[in-house]
């Protein structure tokens, strides 16, 4: 979900910033059209609302069942929201009327945050409705059978649960995404206040406050998310004295306050001495606590083995080569323009499909890594007590304390499967299906691989990758240097 909301937030702000703007003219009609798509995208959440309560009102839906739905539900309100989002800024040039008609380009933000406004209120309505679908499938699953239709529900009713539910997933989904990409504008439009410095101090100053930016967005979730400390005080000592040995750099450990929604842990943070663990309290209050010191020790892992500056390089790759590009003359960006014009397409047509390619470059190598890093997280759950144990001498020792390990890995995994049953066999866009990281760690502790040897591989990775993004930022500040010189 994040993905496809950055995706939707960048390409409507790119769509808006390289088309020529132009004044709108029929503002009356256009605003007018724009609230009816707005409204279309709620609109289309509540026929949908209705339809699966009356699917559900007088039968039981099994499992599987539910999970299709739901993944139904998904796909096609994601096409219906990315749908209107393309007609509001593309062909009612919502983004014209902001800053041409409107002139709010002259304040920092407010363009950008007007812009997608009616975009975002459209995706905080529906989310609001679709909590009668979260409310009919868990009464369903509970075995209560609904006897009114779905669209009968007042919108009143449940209105503080409701409000929670959408607020979770817009700290979860939206303010994760948004905030990086505001602070990044709000970067760039300081820079171009700033004309009359000299050009290497802006780009430096550019350069600068996008790495702080990268550095500190982790860290963004615990402004973003409620947490709070673990009230179980042995508890948290116990996850305490686990990331001291593993010599983490945690500044501590909190439980992540969802209302029960969410049951996951995350490490907030690429600083040592600054992350800290967030565990959510359905977590906290489901796994018991030698499992929870398993899903310490899998964040750990992510930790120790780089997984989030490498995840970060992936993810900027290709937009260090377009600053490269710029930086050049622009000699990549002229030539796909050129060829677009060749087409009789505009600029538009290329900033659209540049962010697809851009789209498929993420789901190709995102993807496949995420899922290489959860499997290499899980293996250092298991080996990472093995690796303690390595002074000792007692070969059997440490083959005991392997599959001890791993049980509790397994257990781990096979916990939140009894949790959430459709993930077991199903893959997501960052994470491997349940039933593959059991059979991986399973097949790990059968071949008892070697802690030093799974952490030498991981090592070298590691430091190829950091060598190459030190390598790619300081050509890209001397290539800058030189330009300006």
């Amino acid at each position: 979900m994040n993905l496809l909301i950055a995706f939707v937030i960048l390409l409507c702000l790119g769509i808006g910033e390289v088309r020529d703007p132009e004044f709108a003219l029929h503002l009356g009609e256009r605003l007018t059209l724009l609230t009816l798509v707005a409204l279309l995208v709620p609109g289309a959440a509540l026929v949908q609302t209705a339809i699966i309560g009356r699917r559900v009102r007088n039968q039981t839906i099994d499992e599987m069942s539910r999970q299709r739905i739901l993944n139904r539900l998904s796909v096609s309100h994601s096409a219906v929201w990315l749908a209107a989002s393309l007609a509001i800024v593309w062909g009612i040039r919502w983004p014209d009327i902001v800053r041409v008609n409107w002139q709010c380009d002259r304040w920092p933000l407010l363009d950008d945050l007007l812009i997608l406004a009616p975009i975002l209120l459209s995706l905080f309505f529906s989310w609001a409705i679709f909590y009668d679908v979260k409310r009919l499938l868990d009464r369903n699953a509970a075995g209560t059978t609904q006897t009114q239709n779905a669209t009968q529900n007042c919108f009143g009713l449940h209105l503080a649960e409701r409000l929670q539910f959408v607020g979770l997933r817009f700290r979860v989904y939206v303010l994760m995404v948004l905030l990086p990409i505001l602070a990044t504008l709000l970067a760039r439009d300081a820079a171009s206040l700033a004309e009359q410095l000299p050009e290497i101090w802006r780009i430096t100053a550019f350069i600068s406050g996008s790495v702080l930016i990268l550095a500190l967005f982790p860290l963004l979730m615990l402004i973003a998310w409620k947490h709070g400390p673990i009230e179980d005080v042995v508890l948290r000592l116990k996850l305490l004295d686990s990331c001291r040995r593993l010599k983490l750099g945690v500044r501590t450990i909190r439980a992540w306050h969802t209302g029960g929604q969410i049951i996951n842990a995350v490490v907030a943070g690429v600083i040592p001495g600054l992350r800290v663990i967030v565990i959510s309290d359905a977590m906290l209050g489901y796994f018991p606590q030698r499992e929870l010191l398993a899903v310490v020790r899998h964040e750990a892992g992510h930790i120790r083995m780089s997984h989030m500056p490498i995840r970060m390089f992936f993810l900027l790759f290709p937009l260090i080569l377009a600053a490269i590009d710029q930086t050049n003359g622009a000699m990549v960006a002229n030539f796909v323009t050129t060829q677009f014009e060749l087409l009789s397409l505009t600029s538009t047509h290329a900033v659209l499909a540049s962010a697809i390619v851009y789209l498929l470059y993420l789901l190709a190598t995102l993807t496949w890594l995420s899922h290489q890093m959860e499997f290499e997280a899980d293996w250092f759950s298991v080996m990472s007590e093995q690796t303690n144990d390595d002074a000792r001498n007692d070969v059997e020792q440490q083959a005991d304390a392997l599959l001890a390990e791993h049980d509790s890995m397994t257990l781990a995994i096979a916990r939140l499967a009894a949790h959430s049953p459709e993930q077991f066999e199903r893959r997501t866009l960052m994470h491997p299906s349940l039933k593959e990281r059991m059979q991986r760690t399973a097949r790990l502790a059968e071949h008892r691989i070697s802690a030093r040897q799974l952490a030498s591989v991981t090592s070298r990775r590691s430091s190829l990758v950091r060598i190459v993004v030190v390598a790619a930022v300081c050509a890209f500040i001397l290539r800058s240097v030189f330009f300006c010189l």
